[in-house]
Parts: structure tokens; sequence; C-alpha cells
């Protein structure tokens, strides 16, 4: 493996391959993730299990996080790895977001404003995440509106911080090759 190159230095065909390898490898995350959201059996849960679920889930998403780094300071197409570290990340926080919704719900129905089925859990999640929010679902009790507000606030850190950080660390990626290619 080369030292670190970017994107825009590759030739075209080149480029091409490494952009369908990327968007292949972002489809192939969202569409295991999405399958095993919706096809892993489940028994019904207890009460305690939306805090097993959400700090399960937030492990998952914060080991997921720095292997992903690490990915990325190691890339030889660090730009590249970076967009699929997004879009990968933000597969795992939607899914672990849903999951967290169903739980609660499946605990106890009335912490929203009606029953959530795994589909309904995780329409919420994306209309709260993109800020649409039609209000047909509804957080009622005092937990699940804490929960959502925890999903609103870590939507605009997903989208401000996590995303600058992880194209910055492309970034310092390709310049500390680039000072160690001059000598630097």
């Amino acid at each position: 493996m080369t030292g670190p190159t970017r994107l825009a230095d590759l030739d075209a065909p080149r480029r091409r391959r490494e952009l369908a390898r990327s968007v292949l490898r972002v489809l192939l995350t969202w569409t295991v993730l999405t399958v095993g959201y919706f096809a892993v059996p489940t028994r019904a849960p207890r009460d305690g299990a939306t805090i097993v679920v959400t700090v399960v889930g937030t492990s998952v998403f914060l080991a997921l996080l720095g292997w992903q780094l690490r990915r990325i300071l190691r890339a030889e197409l660090p730009e590249l790895r970076a967009v699929e570290a997004v879009g990968s990340l933000t597969a795992v926080f939607l899914v672990v977001v849903a999951s967290t919704y169903w739980t609660m719900s499946a605990v106890d129905p009335a912490n929203f404003s009606e029953p959530l089925t795994r589909v309904s859990a995780m329409y919420l999640t994306v209309a709260t995440a993109t800020t649409v929010g039609f209000g047909d679902v509804a957080a009622l009790s005092d937990a699940a509106r804490a929960i959502v507000t925890v999903q609103m606030l870590l939507d605009v850190i997903l989208l401000a911080v996590l995303v600058r950080a992880i194209f910055r660390v492309a970034r310092v990626s390709l310049r500390t090759e680039r000072q160690l290619d001059a000598g630097e």
C-alpha cells in the first residue's frame, strides 16, 4: 500500500471504481443493519431492557467510531473512508435509536402516542433525525421525551461535530503524508 492519496489525484477510471466500491460498502452496511433490525427475533422486553439496549447500542456505536477513525488514518484513500464512516455510523445510530424507541414502547406502550412497531420506531427516529417531525407519533412520558430530546441533540452533534471531525481526520492523514514526502 502506498501512502494516503487524494481522490482527485486518481485517474478517472480508478476514481470511478473506488467511488463505486465505497457506495457499495455503505449500501451493504445499510442493508445488513436494516435487515438485522427488522429480522432479528426478540422476546417481549422487560423493565430495564431500554437501558440495556441504549448502553449496548451506544457502546457499539463508540467502538465503531474508534475503529472507523483508525481506518481513515491508515487508508490509502482517507476521503473515501471518511465518507464510508459517516454513512455507516449514521446507519448504526438510526438503528440504535429506533431499537431504543421500540423497546421503550414494548415495555410500556404509554411512552408514545401509539404502540410502536419496528417500522413506526424507525419512522419516528428518521422523522426526528431529519427534523421533519410530522407529529403523528409523539413521546408522551417523561422518559420517552428525555430519550427523544437526547436523540435531537445527538442528531445535531452527529451532523455538526462528528461529520466534521471525521473529514478532519482524513485531511490530517493526507497532510501528514505530504509533509513526510516533503521531508518536513
